[in-house]
């Protein structure tokens, strides 16, 4: 029988019979909501993650993270970076390692590094050592550590970049090298000829080879006598305590003194001097008197038989001179040129083999140079042309009585 609903069977629900309200659960959503946001420990996390995150982007040293990957006979072959600080990049050069294995950013890198990180990551004993990196140019010492559960692997490395104090290690070495050697070689000329001289003083008659035996020693002495105070010079200048005694005096006669006293070691060589009218400077005479000894020294010492050297000076600016000192020779090889004024850096024996020094000469010039607030560079030519120049401040033309 078919049924029907009307209003006598079932009541009509209209909309309006409800009271209007929020959805039940909204408020107690937003409470929810506002409490997880704001509670206590969250808070603390969120700042404890903070200070972490500062503190590991600030500090100096690298930092990283890394998962060492082994062999199926567990022998590590490379590792892959999970996390990296900001100074990473400063300390390494490498741009964005996160996710990428070392193999594949440095190729030729050294297998000391993965089999010690493989070491670590396996026996859980952390290990400090300095070691070179050299496909990325660096010394680093490091330390390095596991984390997390060994069994991901994982260590944690926290580095520095110590080519600095590589530098000066090894020109600490190079140093002691050739200073023993330079010193041993007029040591060696004096304890002979000293010998030799000992023996003809007690001959009854000593003959003639006196004199040339005294003559020697005191070549030998006199070497030996530059050596240290080349040395000591140094030390005074990293010191700071060159000290300077200035005056007035004509930069062309000077010149002219020092080439009279230069003629006698540069038999079969040119000496030319092409002076031009300068005004007079204010220097310390026997530090520039140094200078140009040693730099037309240098000069004469690497031209051949029967070249020639030449001096000039002119005016360089309203307020300033120059000095120039051109030899054709054997030249000095173009890597070089920006190296000749450091301090003990001297051109391999194998290169010039006939040349010895302790690469203290041209650093001094550099820096008496320095200290008159003047210039000095050196210029090598295709055609083996070799150009040392100075400047030093002169007085004003309109000035031009010494005083």
């Amino acid at each position: 029988m078919k049924q029907l609903y009307t209003s006598d069977t079932s009541p009509q629900l209209h909309p309006q019979s409800f009271k209007p309200s929020s959805p039940f659960f909204l408020k107690e959503i937003q409470d929810f909501d506002t409490d997880f946001k704001t509670h206590p420990i969250e808070r603390a996390l969120i700042r404890t993650e903070q200070k972490y995150k500062a503190l590991f982007d600030s500090i100096d040293e690298g930092f990283c993270i890394i998962e060492v990957i082994f062999d199926p006979n567990e022998r590590p072959v490379d590792y892959r970076f999970l996390e990296v600080n900001a100074a990473f990049e400063r300390q390494t050069g490498i741009v964005n390692p996160t996710g990428r294995c070392m193999r594949e950013i440095a190729p030729l890198h050294e297998e000391h590094w993965f089999e010690i990180y493989g070491k670590v990551a396996a026996t859980g004993e952390p290990v400090r050592f300095e070691n070179q990196a050299k496909q990325l140019n660096h010394w680093y010492e490091v330390y390095a550590f596991r984390t997390g559960d060994p069994e991901q692997r994982q260590v944690a490395i926290l580095f520095k970049d110590i080519d600095g104090r590589k530098t000066v290690d090894q020109l600490k070495d190079d140093f002691i090298s050739i200073a023993s050697h330079e010193l041993r070689t007029p040591l060696t000329g004096i304890k002979g000829y000293t010998d030799l001289l000992k023996r003809q003083l007690q001959k009854p008659t000593p003959n003639g080879d006196l004199l040339t035996l005294v003559n020697k020693l005191n070549k030998q002495v006199n070497r030996l006598a530059n050596l240290v105070n080349n040395l000591l010079e140094t030390t005074n200048l990293s010191r700071g305590e060159l000290v300077l005694t200035k005056k007035w005096f004509d930069l062309n006669e000077l010149i002219v003194a020092c080439i009279s006293q230069l003629h006698p070691i540069a038999p079969k060589r040119t000496l030319t001097l092409k002076l031009t009218s300068v005004p007079p400077i204010l220097a310390d005479q026997k530090r520039i008197a140094q200078v140009l000894t040693n730099i037309i020294s240098n000069a004469i010492k690497y031209t051949e038989t029967e070249g020639a050297i030449v001096v000039s000076t002119a005016k360089e600016s309203t307020d300033s001179v120059k000095v120039t000192v051109h030899n054709m020779g054997v030249g000095i090889y173009h890597k070089y040129v920006g190296k000749v004024f450091d301090r003990f850096f001297r051109i391999s024996n194998t290169e010039m083999p006939n040349h010895s020094g302790m690469g203290l000469g041209l650093y001094i010039c550099a820096e008496i140079i320095k200290r008159h607030n003047g210039s000095i560079a050196l210029e090598s030519t295709s055609t083996s042309e070799v150009i040392f120049s100075f400047t030093l401040p002169c007085k004003a033309t309109t000035h031009c009585t010494p005083i």
